[in-house]
């Protein structure tokens, strides 16, 4: 949405170029959001990790020359408040994985994004908090409305820095050590290549930082982010840390053991169940 919020796109007609223009042409604030978006996954802007980088870091994004739209060329923000959400089937997300996986893991943009595997559906007649559901629509449209407000009428360096209490910083030291321990945990998630479990561990208490200032601007909370916000953030952050592990590294099917394995087994679990029978440890000749 360009400033001013007067235009939208189609969800179809986002794409790198129209994204890059959308900013050079005056828009700090940029959201993509499908509740399909399978055929996003598709698209060459779900893997245009430069770009998508740049945005989330708040950063302007490549060049732009605004040859396309002479005279319409408007004030370049001094940066970018960026946010997308998709809801995506299983299937479709596990092969953008595999065809894209190690590029995002290796450029780090895998390690932005928060993944949840939701029910496929619920049961017939039930009503899973609706009334809930409809809360958190009035109060993500009231916030939309505010961030609109602030971002049309300011600088994106005049929004509001968030300070935590210092008990809070405190528990977030405590879980900081905790995650190096378990990075470090060779038992741990054997399956995944250490480097990237230690980068992954590295980047959790960003992510509950995150969750944490989330939940305080969805309460209308003022002043400090209490501790108690910050416990609950590292909470919801480790769930969410455990669902991402599951889709990016799916632990392996236990293999089949080797047939010989199997005899080794076998033989073990007749020779102890003979000792235990008759009390003795010498068997006969030609017994095996």
């Amino acid at each position: 949405t360009r400033r001013g919020w007067r235009y939208a796109w189609r969800f179809e007609d986002s794409t790198p170029s129209s994204i890059t223009s959308a900013v050079h042409h005056g828009s700090p604030y940029l959201m993509l959001a499908k509740a399909n978006g399978d055929g996003h996954l598709g698209r060459v802007l779900s893997h245009a990790f430069e770009l998508l980088n740049d945005l989330y870091a708040g950063d302007i994004p490549g060049s732009y020359d605004g040859s396309d739209k002479p005279g319409q060329h408007l004030k370049q923000p001094d940066g970018v408040v960026f946010a997308q959400v998709f809801n995506v089937h299983h299937e479709a997300a596990k092969k953008w994985l595999q065809k894209h996986g190690q590029e995002a893991l290796g450029n780090g943009y895998l390690y932005r994004l928060l993944m949840l595997e939701t029910i496929e559906s619920a049961a017939p007649g039930l009503d899973i908090g609706e009334v809930a559901l409809l809360e958190f629509d009035r109060r993500i449209t009231a916030l939309i409305e505010t961030g609109k407000t602030c971002l049309a009428s300011g600088s994106l360096d005049d929004l509001a820095v968030l300070e935590i209490e210092d008990a809070g910083k405190r528990l977030i030291r405590q879980f900081e050590q905790i995650w190096g321990q378990q990075a470090n945990d060779l038992s741990l998630f054997p399956w995944v290549p250490r480097v990237e479990l230690m980068r992954f561990f590295r980047r959790l208490p960003e992510q509950g930082l995150r969750i944490a200032g989330t939940f305080h601007a969805y309460e209308g909370l003022e002043g400090l982010v209490s501790i108690d916000t910050i416990r609950c953030a590292l909470a919801v952050g480790e769930f969410l840390a455990g669902e991402w592990l599951r889709q990016v590294y799916p632990q392996p099917s236990p293999s089949q053991p080797a047939q010989d394995e199997l005899d080794a087994q076998e033989l073990l679990r007749r020779l102890r169940q003979h000792r235990f029978s008759t009390g003795q440890s010498l068997w006969p000749r030609g017994w095996l």
